[in-house]
């Protein structure tokens, strides 16, 4: 993956749903760099703070305009948690700094 960040993603299957969500994300134009966010290490992942704790998206990209753009990969079966729609509203806060983008398996909100 020629834009991750590090020389290998960490925490990373080399196959399944959020590998093909990581090689998308590689492809595409806008993306300067980005990396995998792991969840549970607070000091050195983004995390966001939800209504009931903490939320580790999956991948945080840098965009060429300076934008972040972070990414989580949901299963369709819970592409609406609470925790997705609260990044949402993170991102739209955010005073155009960031973007958000939840996708699932076929669809993509964001």
């Amino acid at each position: 993956m020629a834009k991750h960040y590090y020389e290998r993603p960490g925490e990373l299957k080399s196959d399944g749903e959020e590998f093909e969500c990581a090689k998308a994300l590689d492809a595409q134009p806008e993306v300067l760099y980005w990396v995998r966010n792991l969840a549970g290490k607070k000091d050195a992942s983004l995390w966001l703070q939800t209504a009931s704790d903490l939320f580790y998206p999956d991948f945080v990209a840098v965009l060429k305009d300076g934008r972040t753009l972070v990414v989580e990969y949901k299963g369709e079966h819970i592409s609406d948690t609470a925790d997705t729609l609260e990044s949402a509203a993170w991102a739209k806060n955010s005073k155009k700094k960031a973007e958000e983008s939840s996708l699932s398996h076929g669809r993509s909100r964001g």
